[in-house]
């Protein structure tokens, strides 16, 4: 969707141009924003997916007997996102599992500062904005300089401070990496 971000925009460009009356002079004044909900729909979907794995990952690690308690999923203990997971893996492992634990709960707080903190609060802003937060829009870039104001491009919707289309790829990236990396630390458990 952000590779076809000027087509996607075309309609609200037309729309902003015809409502402005005389565009060249309010154009200069304004940030157009173009709202795509497809989009904003899938960058909540991609978000609450990269979650749920961290949930599943958190389930399996109970269900292979790393921890002994019953975990439903990656919560939150305070402040710290996965903090439940974590504080499991410190005081509730079985004996022979210790060093399992103790390899799970490495890997989770590096990835934690790596990408999962920025992906659990982005998907938080998204999924429960602040009152009078903008959803994710596209901004449109447009040309007032020539005879008629044309849309001469746009950038996609910012998560976490990076363009959408390179923060999911990071977080997909970086969420299999994690997940092989459990994979493998419950394999040899």
């Amino acid at each position: 969707m952000c590779a076809k971000g000027e087509q996607l925009c075309r309609e609200h460009f037309e729309n902003l141009i015809q409502s402005t009356g005389d565009p060249k002079s309010v154009l200069n004044r304004i940030r157009p924003l173009a709202q795509v909900p497809e989009l904003h729909s899938a960058i909540v979907a991609f978000l609450v997916g990269a979650k749920t794995l961290l949930d599943f990952l958190v389930q399996l690690t109970c269900a292979e007997g790393v921890i002994s308690a019953s975990l439903g999923g990656f919560h939150r203990s305070g402040d710290e996102y996965g903090g439940r997971f974590l504080n499991c893996l410190e005081n509730n492992t079985e004996g022979t599992k210790k060093d399992v634990a103790t390899r799970l709960e490495k890997l989770t707080r590096n990835h934690k500062k790596l990408w999962i903190d920025g992906l659990i609060r982005a998907r938080d802003e998204l999924t429960h904005p602040t009152k009078g937060a903008l959803q994710c829009m596209i901004e449109m870039h447009v040309d007032a300089s020539a005879d008629r104001v044309v849309l001469s491009g746009v950038s996609p919707p910012v998560v976490a401070g990076k363009p959408v289309d390179e923060y999911v790829g990071q977080v997909n990236q970086r969420s299999q990496e994690f997940a092989r990396s459990m994979l493998d630390c419950l394999g040899k458990s």
